[in-house]
């Protein structure tokens, strides 16, 4: 099962990074630009958190922006 996600880092250096602000146990910024393709099964993924409405709609708004241009 192959699922598109975007990659997080810890240093928070450009405008298409997003820091998380309603996270608990995931801590860093969301890499808007860094979209890539993983398979979950191979991975062996794990649940961590659930992301606060406002959090995924910010991601998905500079997500947007990104590829827009």
């Amino acid at each position: 099962m192959l699922f598109i996600v975007l990659a997080i880092t810890s240093s928070e250096k450009f405008p298409t990074h997003y820091s998380f602000e309603d996270t608990k146990k995931i801590h860093g910024s969301v890499l808007c630009e860094h979209l890539r393709n993983i398979d979950y099964e191979i991975r062996n993924l794990k649940f961590v958190e659930t992301l606060s409405d406002n959090d995924f709609i910010s991601i998905i708004t500079l997500f947007n922006a990104c590829i827009e241009e």
